[in-house]
């Protein structure tokens, strides 16, 4: 189960600090650098990040949690934890779930990790973000930065975006040995969706008839 916690709460503080450990020893044991950041964290730090927390618990046990930023539609987010006796259950997908369908306002969500972490790699391109940049922050210790864009498809709602036209021709055509042509013709042109990137226009040209009359006989 997921829930909101507040990390104000120094007893919640205290646990999220106890998984943070053992998490983020997992990925510096995986990228070969001991001395990650979240691990020379205190609670009080936590306490005072300014970060939205959520948590996943499984009977009864904190299994993993997230942590982010949300400022101008921008999703920024700093931790993610799962602790190493509940790894592959898919607790970090749900997190990120989680995020994304709690904060529907989001336009892109940003997260970094080691560029020698494999499993979160994956994670991350699995759940749609694409790998923007890779930077050495420090000498032997090089971080992968992600991105997710919403994408928006949406029917047009009024002009000048949403064009439908309808046309109907008939054609008549006499040639000299007594042959009548008839066309009948439908054209269809149609905007359905559009995003700020993205108009999708389908026209759509068919001949339904064409009759032949000749000397008093139709031909179909």
């Amino acid at each position: 189960m997921i829930q909101s916690i507040e990390i104000k709460n120094t007893d919640i503080a205290q646990k999220i600090w106890i998984l943070q450990q053992a998490a983020y020893r997992v990925e510096a044991q995986i990228i070969g650098w001991d001395d990650l950041p979240p691990l020379r964290e205190t609670v009080a730090d936590l306490m005072n990040s300014g970060e939205t927390f959520a948590c996943y618990v499984e009977a009864g046990e904190l299994a993993g949690a997230i942590s982010f930023k949300l400022e101008q539609g921008i999703v920024d987010i700093h931790r993610m934890m799962v602790h190493p006796d509940h790894f592959r259950k898919g607790i970090a997908r749900k997190l990120l779930q989680h995020v994304e369908a709690a904060h529907k306002d989001w336009q892109r969500i940003i997260v970094s990790t080691g560029a020698l972490n494999e499993p979160a790699t994956k994670l991350y391109l699995q759940h749609g973000f694409v790998l923007v940049e890779e930077k050495e922050v420090a000498p032997g210790l090089k971080l992968s930065f992600f991105e997710k864009r919403k994408q928006i498809m949406k029917k047009l709602a009024s002009p000048p975006y949403e064009t439908s036209a309808f046309s109907l021709f008939v054609f008549f055509f006499v040639k000299p040995e007594g042959v009548i042509t008839i066309d009948i013709a439908v054209i269809i042109d149609q905007d359905f969706f559009s995003s700020s990137d993205v108009r999708i226009r389908i026209k759509i040209k068919c001949v339904i008839i064409k009759v032949n009359v000749i000397r008093g006989i139709r031909r179909v």
